[in-house]
């Protein structure tokens, strides 16, 4: 699977990265602090899973999946915060996931196999 990360923090960014790299249902990941770049990236790559940080730079999580799910609606995307605050809003936004941080490794994998689950290597 294809995975992109996007959080403003480059240490938490980092620190996720390092946990997806380490499964092996990942073949690569990509990381973003900019919401824009990583837009941009996502119309020219495969991507299968977005994971996001609720607050970003010039949109927040929720515009983010409503617009990827509007382009791409078999793509997975998980919202994360350091607050349950926007759990509901995510769901209601039809993010497949919401991951608290500090990121559990466990709640972690099981988005990705979850994911892994629906994605269509076709």
């Amino acid at each position: 699977m294809h995975v992109v990360v996007i959080d403003n923090s480059k240490a938490s960014m980092a620190k996720i990265i390092h946990l997806l790299e380490s499964m092996y249902l990942i073949a690569d990941v990509k990381g973003f602090t900019d919401s824009k770049e990583a837009c941009d990236f996502l119309k020219s790559h495969q991507v299968d899973v977005v994971i996001t940080e609720m607050l970003l730079d010039e949109q927040n999580g929720l515009q983010l999946v409503e617009k990827l799910k509007g382009e791409n609606p078999r793509l997975h995307i998980a919202l994360m915060s350091h607050t349950d605050a926007y759990a509901l809003d995510a769901y209601q936004a039809h993010a497949d996931g919401y991951l608290l941080k500090p990121m559990d490794e466990d709640k972690l994998w099981e988005l990705v196999e979850y994911a892994s689950g629906k994605v269509s290597y076709s």
